[in-house]
């Protein structure tokens, strides 16, 4: 468990993909990222 405690809903809990995705731009320049999820409305618990 985190310092946080249990996210009182899904709505209320950061979300980190695990999955590593590529891009490619018009140039042919190829970039790899991931995409984290950051709640808006706060975090509660």
């Amino acid at each position: 468990m985190g310092d946080r405690g249990i996210p009182k809903t899904w709505r209320h809990m950061n979300g980190y993909g695990s999955h590593t995705y590529r891009w490619e731009n018009a140039g042919g320049e190829k970039f790899l990222g991931q995409v984290p999820l950051q709640d808006r409305q706060g975090i509660d618990s």
